[in-house]
């Protein structure tokens, strides 16, 4: 053991390791369970991504190193579908994986890179790793951050910025006039955006990575087209930027089957489309019945609600007896008290309101408990009225 520690390089045997308290990855796909825990796609890919699959599957070797022309293909479509030149796309095994070669492209030890909080532990790890020195920039509310506070931070040290919008545990957007404002301020400075949630809001800087060289706009395949175990994700930036992060970026990065069916995907972006709107109906039935309940709540340009609840842990246990999973973000102080749920259909949307409505005596933050049995029982009077109007 001391000799392993002996082994390890500094900066990573002082980073601290958050351990979940439950692992969602071992939960069994059983019919009627709701996987509401990972911000992922509730129905899955469209019926051309599982065609595209078993076509790759018989015309490329499983044993063969290498995608065939599956990559160039998707940076095809992606030149396409974004307007962008295919020298400014390049295809990773996930956006995580895109952000970590951007990391190691930019960081090193004496200067300082500013992550806009709540950040995914996962990129303070990365940046930590690269020697540099890691600041977190919180903001006074998570659900209304403020650029300025980014930028107050600046310095001459000041390598790289790091922030999701939308936030991928929190929610909140930024404007798309208060990025150009932040890469206008820091054009010396390179500023990484991720996107995963973009299909469900109307905000996007994809276009400004031609106009910004300090521009890195880093996407998924995960969250709304439904490729979350294929780990599909792309990275958008300047060609001259793009030279330098291909150095670093790993051989086989990407494999066939993910380009295989980000392809497809993105050839029935219809399907992307009517899973958005679905998404978007589930907001409003949240909005109408999830005040009536008592639960304090926020809702943002994403796939996901936080639900402020007096227990986590028994929030948890509770949902899963009814077979519905969910996520703390345990780890972001200022999101202790919430649990991060994916919103789906309509129809999984009621099954959850139903369940946090029997829950509500025990755990909502915000109830009047003299009229409980009201309460408890209205949204399920008014998920009826909705389902006998469609």
């Amino acid at each position: 053991m001391i000799m392993e520690k002996r082994l390890v390089r500094i900066t990573n045997a002082a980073m601290e390791i958050d351990k979940p308290p439950h692992e969602s990855s071992k939960i069994c796909p059983l019919p009627g369970l709701l996987k509401l825990d990972e911000a992922e796609n509730t129905v899955g890919p469209s019926t051309k991504v599982s065609m595209a699959l078993a076509e790759h599957v018989l015309s490329w070797p499983l044993n063969w190193h290498g995608t065939g022309n599956e990559e160039e293909k998707l940076i095809e479509k992606l030149s396409s579908h974004l307007s962008l030149p295919p020298e400014a796309i390049s295809c990773f095994n996930g956006s995580m994986a895109a952000i970590d070669c951007a990391i190691r492209t930019y960081l090193e030890p004496g200067v300082e890179a500013l992550l806009d909080s709540p950040c995914d532990r996962s990129i303070q790890a990365s940046a930590q790793s690269s020697g540099a020195r890691v600041i977190e920039v919180k903001h006074d509310n998570p659900f209304e951050p403020q650029i300025e506070a980014i930028i107050n931070r600046i310095n001459a040290k000041t390598r790289l910025i790091f922030l999701s919008n939308p936030n991928n545990q929190s929610g909140a957007a930024y404007t798309e006039s208060e990025i150009v404002f932040l890469l206008s301020y820091a054009d010396r400075i390179m500023v990484i955006i991720q996107e995963d949630f973009v299909e469900f809001c109307s905000s996007s800087v994809a276009d400004l990575v031609m106009r910004f060289p300090n521009l890195i706009v880093v996407r998924s395949f995960s969250n709304s087209f439904g490729l979350a175990s294929l780990e599909a994700g792309y990275l958008l930036t300047d060609p001259d930027n793009m030279e330098f992060i291909e150095r670093l970026k790993a051989a086989s990065n990407i494999n066939g089957l993910a380009c295989a069916a980000a392809c497809a995907a993105l050839d029935d972006l219809n399907h992307i489309k009517a899973y958005s709107h679905a998404v978007e109906q589930s907001k409003r039935i949240v909005l109408s019945n999830l005040p009536q309940t008592g639960y304090e709540f926020q809702l943002g340009p994403t796939n996901f609600i936080l639900v402020q609840v007096s227990n986590t842990a028994e929030a948890i246990e509770l949902l899963a007896d009814e077979r519905i999973y969910v996520h703390h973000p345990y780890e972001f102080e200022d999101l202790e008290s919430y649990l991060r749920i994916t919103l789906g259909t309509p129809a999984q949307t009621e099954m959850l309101l139903l369940a946090l409505g029997r829950a509500a005596e025990t755990l909502a933050t915000g109830i009047n408990h003299s009229n409980q049995e009201e309460v408890v029982n209205r949204p399920a009077i008014r998920l009826r009225e909705m389902a006998e109007v469609r």
